[in-house]
């Protein structure tokens, strides 16, 4: 995925422009994160994108780590969704492959009202 370019990223962002209490500062703009629900490192990447987003002057973020982040966003939003949704999702996989036009089936399923 996006997550080990985009700490090597942020990480450049942090070692040239953070000062040495950048977690506490980027912390403070997070939610409370529960005990046991991420890793060590899924916690520090999103210090470290909180970091980026909230406290690194807007003058020192790059177009390369923003369009990483939307990337790193957009992927958790559909992985959450598709959690949500795994019984109508694999209907829907089996009507596509068991039907004779399969593309059309697809485009149904997924747009009903078109």
């Amino acid at each position: 995925g996006i997550d080990n370019l985009l700490r090597d990223l942020l990480l450049d962002r942090i070692e040239r422009f953070a000062s040495g209490n950048w977690r506490e500062e980027a912390r403070s703009f997070m939610a409370p994160i529960k005990e046991g629900r991420l890793t060590e490192s899924q916690e520090e990447l999103l210090l470290m994108i909180s970091f980026y987003e909230h406290v690194l002057d807007k003058k020192e973020q790059t177009l390369v780590v923003d369009e990483c982040l939307k990337v790193f966003h957009h992927s958790k939003e559909h992985y959450a969704k598709i959690r949500t949704l795994p019984t109508p999702v694999q209907s829907g996989i089996s009507k596509v492959l068991s039907s004779p036009a399969p593309v059309c089936t697809a485009i149904w399923i997924l747009y009903p009202t078109i």
